[in-house]
């Protein structure tokens, strides 16, 4: 068994993040895939279970669909995911899945097997009116599409004129029906155009935005050229793949180009013939190993030097090998190495050096990989009397780890864990070492503080924290929280109320609860804001903040100055229609910035995946953004304020006194010396330590977070040296 854990995977679902998104299985929900397509709605999810679908299915939604292999990364979901296309209910509509008007990128296919398809008939507009067979396996013949982790197998398409026996994307009308496509991380292999004008055996581009990244496209077949890909008139962009062994019988037998100028970095184009293996523009063709010529100075042609044909790992000796670049300018686009190879290995490998050419990354790709114990765990916990749900996921190497941050992730209206799950984070945890729990809602939304003062979701949040303190490695000091819109709203309440609890924080597509907005003031904790200043409730409404104003008053909570230094964020794809800057409050008192990712144009969801109500931005991955935000900040028990040497030792009365349930303690060390600062109850025992170690001379400051414990009097000892001090505090709850 594989397991893929790929950031590129999940951070591209989120259209499951929809507000009233549910999620439809198949078949335990619906029989066929089709069906469970026509009853789902925009944002919807469809899960399909292992088995064979003899189907011709036809997506017009933003909707996901996907085999079992989203939950797990487990590639054996994919071979045994079937969906043939072998009896179509007329012969003219012989594509296995079909993405027409009503899709864009939210609308996604992963996971599967699509195999035995013949392509559908359609009547070309431009140059001349001709009929031709078209995408045998997947057509896109309008809107957009993701197309990620599947196997194109088996499927041909004929007669005299045809085109993509994988893949076809193409409008025949030539009307701007098709926007991004985006393929990635698939096995695209064995399919034919076969035909006195076949073309494109893998893959057939005519129209829109086809992104190509991470794919192996091998053994396909094409009469009369373009053996793995055949490009009109449209844009390329071809990023890290492997293009290998595949043929034909006239023209190249890798890429046939007409008209166009594709942007290629990093690919490997090794195909064998008579024929030079690329044939049209290819002056935009950077760091690639491509065979019968180099085009421009920085490609070469050599060959690449396989571990062996299946799963195509390049061998220790191939010029492959830290022969790429990790990111290039090419005509006014930044194309990027993905950050993860097909297998989901990290690119490069080992960090620091260039990323290899192709598909795979040599050194990360084992033949036999290891089996990996079970990281996904699906719970309930008792949260004073209601039952309610979580998903947990630890790292990979969580045994060999001596404690480790968790990430708490709250999905939005209408979501679960699974939906929140399809942002990616987990991925991210797998590389970064920590932990990721998704809790659920007990109903549609949190109760958020948006429409009342319910304390049940807070309570539970606490309750699962303290759960997982108890059952697992994690770090009381290292505990971080974010959320989507709804779960933005949680994120913003759970900040001000239980602050203590969190290291940091990051609300998405949410501003704060005026309930919490007229409170108390909560203690200051760092946070980050990701907002697109077109999402529909980025100016606020009766019962939250605008995006400013929830700014403006984390500022005074945490005591910063109101300048900021702006970071304008490279616009790494002008074809997203938006842009993004961050903005960042640093100066503050309390020594816990603000940071505010302000997506100009951003519609209501996670920046760095689309979910189709409005523009995505794929310049910032909110998910990665969001750890790099939240591992600086740990929670600090205790903090130097001053690096004076002080004359005398001291311990000052702690400030708040009552408190509920944090206060703090400050105290001067005169010498070198071993420091203790502990609790006690009023019968004298120890309940609590707060320093236990050597301590420079200076001025420190502690907290002590007493929320487990009970009302009443407390004493605090300060213990240095032969210096001793005991002072009185009062928990009042």
């Amino acid at each position: 068994m594989n397991r893929i854990c790929c950031l590129g995977m999940a951070i591209v679902l989120s259209s499951s993040l929809f507000a009233q998104s549910k999620l439809i299985r198949v078949p335990q929900d619906k029989a066929t895939i089709q069906a469970a397509i026509d009853s789902a709605a925009n944002g919807d999810t469809v899960l399909v279970s292992e088995g064979t679908f003899a189907e011709n299915v036809v997506m017009k939604k933003k909707i996901v669909v996907a085999s079992l292999f989203v939950l797990d990364g487990d590639t054996s979901h994919i071979s045994k995911t079937i969906i043939d296309g072998s009896n179509p209910s007329h012969a003219d509509s012989g594509s296995v899945v079909t993405f027409g008007a009503g899709t864009d990128t939210s609308a996604a296919f992963i996971g599967f097997t699509i195999t035995s398809g013949s392509g559908s008939l359609r009547l070309s507009g431009y140059p001349e009116f001709l009929w031709w067979r078209v995408g045998g396996g997947i057509y896109v013949e309008a809107g957009g599409a993701r197309i990620l982790h599947n196997t194109i197998v088996g499927n041909l398409v004929g007669g005299t004129r045809c085109v993509g026996g994988g893949i076809t994307v193409w409008d025949p009308t030539n009307s701007g029906k098709i926007g991004v496509v985006v393929i990635e991380s698939n096995i695209v292999r064995e399919n034919a155009a076969e035909g006195p004008v076949g073309y494109g055996g893998g893959l057939g581009f005519a129209n829109g935005l086809p992104i190509v990244r991470n794919n192996i496209i091998s053994r396909n077949f094409a009469s009369a050229g373009g053996g793995a890909i055949d490009l009109g008139t449209g844009p390329l962009i071809l990023v890290n793949n492997t293009i290998v062994n595949n043929q034909a019988l006239g023209g190249p037998p890798g890429i046939l180009s007409w008209s166009n100028i594709p942007r290629l970095l990093n690919n490997i184009i090794w195909n064998p013939g008579n024929n030079v293996d690329f044939v049209g523009a290819v002056d935009l063709a950077y760091n690639n190993l491509i065979r019968g010529g180099s085009f421009v100075e920085s490609n070469q042609s050599m060959v690449p030097s396989f571990e062996d044909t299946a799963s195509f790992s390049l061998s220790t000796n191939s010029p492959c090998v830290s022969a790429g670049e990790d990111s290039m300018l090419v005509r006014s686009i930044k194309l990027y190495a993905p950050a993860v190879d097909i297998y989901g290995n990290p690119r490069p490998n080992p960090p620091g050096s260039k990323p290899d050419l192709g598909a795979v990354e040599s050194s990360a790709q084992s033949s036999n990989p290891p089996i990996v114990p079970p990281q996904l765990f699906s719970k309930t916990l008792n949260s004073r009397g209601t039952t309610r749900s979580y998903v947990l996921f630890l790292p990979k190497n969580y045994d060999s780890l001596p404690s480790l941050p968790l990430v708490i992730v709250l999905h939005g209206c209408g979501g679960n864990p699974i939906n929140a799950m399809t942002i990616g984070m987990q991925n991210v945890a797998d590389t970064a070492g920590f932990g990721v729990v998704y809790p659920k809602s007990m109903t549609n939304c949190w109760v958020d503080n948006v429409n009342g003062s319910d304390s049940s979701d807070v309570n539970f949040v606490s309750d699962l924290i303290d759960t997982l303190m108890f059952n697992y490695k994690f770090d009381s000091k290292r505990v971080y929280v974010c959320g989507f819109s709804s779960g933005a709203f949680l994120t913003f309440r759970l900040a001000s109320e239980i602050g203590h609890r969190f290291a940091a924080v990051a609300p998405v597509s949410g501003g704060l609860p005026n309930v919490n907005a007229r409170g108390s003031t909560p203690s200051p904790i760092p946070l980050a804001l990701f907002f697109g200043t077109s999402d529909g409730i980025y100016q606020g409404g009766t019962a939250y903040q605008n995006a400013d104003s929830s700014i403006i008053k984390w500022l005074s909570y945490n005591g910063c100055q109101p300048t900021a230094d702006t970071v304008n964020i490279p616009d790494s794809d002008p074809t997203d229609g938006t842009t993004a800057k961050l903005i960042r409050y640093q100066s503050c008192v309390s020594g816990d910035p603000v940071y505010f990712y302000k997506i100009l144009g951003g519609g209501h969801n996670w920046p760095g995946s689309p979910n189709g109500q409005a523009a995505f931005n794929r310049d910032v991955y909110a998910s990665v953004e969001i750890w790099n935000f939240f591992k600086t900040y740990p929670i600090v028990s205790v903090r130097e304020i001053s690096e004076t040497r002080p004359s005398v030792f001291a311990v000052s009365q702690n400030y708040p006194n009552p408190f509920n349930p944090t206060t703090r303690i400050q105290f001067t060390i005169h010498d070198l010396q071993f420091t203790s600062l502990k609790i006690f109850d009023l019968l004298g025992r120890e309940v609590a330590t707060l320093v236990s170690e050597e301590m420079m001379p200076g001025s420190y400051e502690v907290t002590w977070e007493a929320s487990r414990f009970p009302s009443g009097t407390y004493f605090y000892t300060l213990t240095s040296g032969a210096f001793t001090e005991t002072k009185k505090l009062l928990l009042l709850k």
